[in-house]
């Protein structure tokens, strides 16, 4: 379950989806982003595969 970051931290913390590729397995990072000023900071909450996501195209019968 991801934390509640909105306790008065501003701008600077966001709750972000990373795409994660490891060995052509594709995984979606869900996490803390912070923005130090200097650097950027991660923390990850969880990791889960991603889902496939299949479009079709829709036929219009005449």
């Amino acid at each position: 379950m991801m934390r509640d970051v909105s306790q008065n931290k501003g701008d600077s913390v966001k709750v972000v989806r990373l795409l994660l590729r490891i060995n052509g397995q594709e995984y979606d990072a869900y996490g803390v982003l912070e923005d130090n000023g200097d650097y950027l900071a991660f923390e990850v909450e969880k990791i889960v595969p991603r889902e496939r996501r299949m479009t079709y195209k829709s036929k219009s019968c005449y």
